[in-house]
């Protein structure tokens, strides 16, 4: 079942080479994996809302979602994210809750003739530990885009996250459970590639790596300005043990002048 996985989804992102057509950085092109881990700061602040299921081969889990971001200089922006969650596993009861709200940063260091920017996130613990929230995670990235040529922008970021591990041990000698607190850190790796169909419509294509939990997945997504806003739709398949066996979103994306 890996194996088939494996191929169907190498499949899915080699085709998406195909497409090609105009434009420099596509920056009003988020990508899907990476929304907050990007290369450029936008001119306009934006904001999405939207839709996301995953099948997990213990559950599926329902996440309803809203994002976006605010520039605060020509070099720098500021990203907020805040979601609920919805667990259904396969045996047992379900559960619900806020997840926990995310906070980050886009530092734009290098304009041109490949956008560079470096950033970090961290999130702040006020989600329900039903849903596993509830913890200070952080993190720091860098990231490229950068145009291959007149028709197809490549991207990319490489970063190191902290993920908040809380235990809990038996005290033989005071017979109370003790609680305690550490880090594990996570390599991250990312790639894409973004591929205009027409002026209204683009495809993106990515790959997503994390060292932590065993987490591959690959997904292909379209991208449709409506001119009021963007209809954003992207289907996701997992390479390995730690990743969904499949994802599925939908959102609606907003410019503001």
């Amino acid at each position: 079942m890996r194996s088939l996985r494996l191929t169907v989804g190498l499949l899915v992102f080699l085709s998406l080479g195909g497409f090609a057509q105009d434009d420099e950085f596509f920056s009003n092109v988020r990508t899907f994996q990476s929304f907050f881990r990007d290369a450029g700061v936008m001119d306009n602040a934006y904001g999405e809302t939207g839709l996301g299921y995953s099948d997990m081969n213990f559950g599926s889990l329902l996440d309803v979602a809203v994002q976006g971001g605010l520039p605060v200089s020509p070099q720098l922006e500021l990203g907020f994210g805040a979601n609920f969650l919805s667990f259904s596993p396969d045996a047992g009861d379900g559960s619900s809750g806020i997840g926990d709200v995310r906070v980050s940063g886009i530092y734009s260091l290098v304009p041109d003739p490949s956008k560079i920017g470096a950033g970090g996130y961290i999130t702040l613990p006020v989600g329900s530990e039903d849903v596993g929230a509830g913890d200070l995670d952080f993190g720091f990235f860098g990231a490229i885009r950068h145009p291959l040529n007149d028709n197809m922008v490549l991207t990319g970021n490489v970063g190191i996250d902290f993920f908040e591990i809380t235990t809990f041990s038996f005290n033989p000698t005071t017979f109370e459970t003790e609680e305690s607190t550490e880090y594990e850190s996570s390599l991250g790796l990312a790639g894409g590639v973004i591929n205009k169909l027409n002026e209204q419509t683009h495809i993106v294509g990515e790959f997503v790596l994390r060292t932590e939990g065993n987490f591959m997945l690959i997904s292909g997504g379209v991208n449709h300005d409506l001119g009021s806003g963007t209809v954003r739709g992207a289907l996701g398949v997992g390479l390995d043990d730690g990743a969904p066996d499949f994802v599925i979103s939908a959102s609606f994306l907003k410019f503001f002048n």
